[in-house]
């Protein structure tokens, strides 16, 4: 359990109408000279008023906005593949702080939400892309993105370790998520068309104590930005993705790769070793 936790439980009402063991009054005194409008958001913050939509902590109006649109059109990506995606205020218990996103997107405008489950099954994740290539709503987006190929391109190795790949990339994820199946979980990316760390490997990225984006989250965000009619990333590059497996051919220990291929007018997923670098392969680091 969490500090965050541990806070919200002391200050819950216990059975019988018992009073909470820390009451809201005496938690604002406590804060001192931080204010009273300061403590209520921090209270807010925690779950401790009436429970709201999950983003009552988002103190600015345009951010909040902009967060609201992109959940919605996350939940229809997902709906679309008969998936229900957790609610703002689902998320929120599972300590997904979209106070602390807001102020990180406010002070990154080139990061983007996204908002994905870690584990999902490669079927559905190829979906994704088919359902919204197959939405008549949608098909002039996709010609403007020029999306002509309704599935991912996925090779041999990471289709037959993908159940490896979500497990590897669940067990090493340092941000909140659900506990549940799917493991959603809520962040903030670097959406330049290039990552923004290029010509390192995922050794030296470990090495460094830094982080990569998850399979997963990173498809729903290039299906979110068809939606959004933007042009797909890694148009030149190439992602490394979160997730060390097997090679089922060679053995060796490695890593998918994820880009936008002009030629052949899809996504695809490949893989490379732990050491491998290029000058245009790099890392996009999740923040949260």
């Amino acid at each position: 359990m969490t500090s965050r936790s541990r806070l919200r439980e002391a200050m819950a009402p216990g059975e019988n109408g018992r009073p909470p063991i820390l009451s809201p009054n005496m938690i604002k005194a406590s804060l001192g000279n931080v204010g009273c409008s300061a403590a209520a958001r921090f209270l807010e913050s925690l779950g401790t008023t009436t429970p709201g939509d999950g983003l009552d902590s988002v103190t600015n109006p345009d951010t909040r906005e902009l967060f609201k649109q992109d959940l919605a059109i996350y939940r229809h990506i997902f709906g679309r593949i008969g998936i229900n995606m957790p609610t703002p205020a689902e998320l929120a218990q599972a300590d997904i702080d979209f106070g602390r996103l807001a102020e990180l997107k406010e002070t990154r405008p080139n990061h983007a939400l996204v908002v994905a489950p870690l584990a999902m099954s490669l079927e559905k994740t190829g979906k994704l892309i088919s359902e919204v290539t197959h939405n008549p709503y949608l098909q002039e987006k996709c010609t403007t993105a020029g999306i002509n190929s309704n599935e991912l391109g996925v090779v041999y190795a990471v289709i037959e370790s993908w159940d490896q790949i979500v497990r590897d990339t669940a067990a090493n994820w340092r941000l909140p998520a659900t506990n549940d199946d799917n493991k959603w979980t809520a962040f903030l990316m670097p959406c330049g068309d290039e990552p923004k760390h290029l010509n390192i490997s995922y050794a030296e990225m470990k090495r460094q104590n830094k982080t990569t984006i998850p399979l997963i989250g990173y498809i729903a965000y290039q299906a979110h930005r068809i939606y959004q009619n933007k042009q797909l990333i890694d148009s030149e590059t190439l992602s490394l993705a979160a997730g060390e497996f097997i090679h089922v051919i060679n053995e060796r220990r490695v890593v998918p790769t994820v880009r936008w291929s002009v030629l052949n007018e899809r996504l695809e997923i490949n893989c490379t070793r732990l050491n491998s670098t290029k000058d245009n392969m790099g890392i996009r680091p999740p923040i949260g």
